[in-house]
């Protein structure tokens, strides 16, 4: 059963959620840091070498969201333009949202890094049963 177009681009705009937060927090944690004098602009005009920690934590955190969601979105827009959006699409994308969250908490909080390699890996397992389940929509069911 389809769904509306609507209702699966709830995920989407979660996910670009995530993404533009984490831009203005990456931002912020900048912006501070430089105002702060932690940091000098002519140290990190042709490197990131000499941002904290905590800053670098944050990049990296907002840089990841700039790869695998990328796959994601792709998928999505299939989804959305061969009209295919079912409830187990649905919920395989929201799945995908939210490991990406759990990934951005752990990434910006402790940064425990075999947990965030879990959530990391449970995206990717999502984001393949969610290419496997349009594919077999497409050739399978023939749908």
């Amino acid at each position: 059963m389809l769904i509306p177009h609507t209702l699966f681009m709830a995920p989407v705009f979660a996910m670009i959620a995530l993404t533009f937060f984490a831009v203005l927090k990456m931002g912020n944690k900048r912006t501070s840091s430089i105002t702060a004098r932690e940091v000098k602009i002519k140290d990190i005009a042709l490197s990131e070498q000499a941002w904290s920690d905590e800053v670098k934590k944050i990049s990296n955190a907002y840089a990841s969201q700039m790869q695998l969601p990328l796959v994601f979105y792709t998928v999505a827009g299939f989804y959305l333009i061969l009209d295919k959006a079912d409830l187990p699409a649905l919920i395989l994308s929201w799945a995908f949202v939210a490991t990406r969250y759990i990934h951005f908490y752990i990434h910006t909080t402790s940064n425990h890094v075999p947990k965030r390699f879990m959530a990391f890996v449970a995206g990717i397992v999502v984001l393949i049963c969610l290419w496997l389940w349009l594919a077999f929509r497409l050739y399978a069911l023939g749908q």
